[in-house]
């Protein structure tokens, strides 16, 4: 550690507390997250290229944390340029959060990964949600409740091809595309037609047609 407490700045302190520890930069720089360049400039006392003075403690203390030294080996010869003992204005800040966030390769297969990860149980909760959910029911015809002179009524929609249709209660052909249809007689005056779509799992759903017939 002699090498270490006779260097007069801070930059050649850090220089030499990670050559005694055999570290390269690029090590360093992946122990502590701090941008390889930053420690460049730190190593070469070249403040001016970096964040204000409480940033560069701040990755002082981390190099020396992470070399295992007392912090104080390394800020106690800290001398900052009296040009970055400013405040931390929100540039600098953003600036700083840029060096930070240095993307490496295990941050973009740890992301990669994430995302895969998301998309495969999104998908999976899709089809899920589509197996035991409630089925899908539309009733084409008639598209509304109406008023008819006619006799019978042509009861026509789509649903999933693999639930069953009930039209008052009464089950009707479903086709492999979903599709349905069934005529149902008319009485004189209000007639509702329920028509049900039940799944597999149980779950239902059901529209209603009001028909009035003169």
């Amino acid at each position: 550690m002699s090498d270490i407490s006779g260097s007069r700045t801070a930059g050649a302190a850090l220089r030499a507390a990670r050559e005694e520890k055999g570290m390269s930069l690029a090590a360093l720089s992946e122990k502590t997250g701090i941008a390889l360049q930053d420690l460049g400039y730190c190593e070469a006392d070249n403040y001016a290229r970096l964040p204000a003075d409480l940033y560069v403690r701040n990755f002082l203390e981390r190099c020396a944390f992470a070399l295992g030294i007392p912090p104080e080996h390394l800020l106690d010869v800290y001398h900052p340029p009296a040009a970055l003992m400013r405040p931390v204005a929100g540039g600098t800040a953003a600036r700083l959060l840029n060096r930070e966030l240095t993307v490496t390769p295990r941050i973009m297969f740890g992301a990669m990964f994430l995302f895969m990860g998301a998309a495969i149980g999104l998908y999976f909760w899709y089809q899920v949600s589509m197996l035991v959910g409630p089925p899908t029911l539309v009733v084409t015809n008639p598209p509304r409740d109406i008023m008819t002179q006619d006799a019978f009524v042509t009861i026509a929609g789509r649903t999933k091809p693999e639930s069953h249709v009930f039209v008052n209660d009464t089950e009707v052909t479903v086709g492999a595309t979903g599709a349905f249809r069934d005529i149902v007689a008319l009485l004189d005056g209000m007639n509702i037609i329920e028509v049900r779509s039940v799944s597999k799992f149980g779950e239902e759903i059901e529209v209603t047609r009001r028909i009035i017939k003169n």
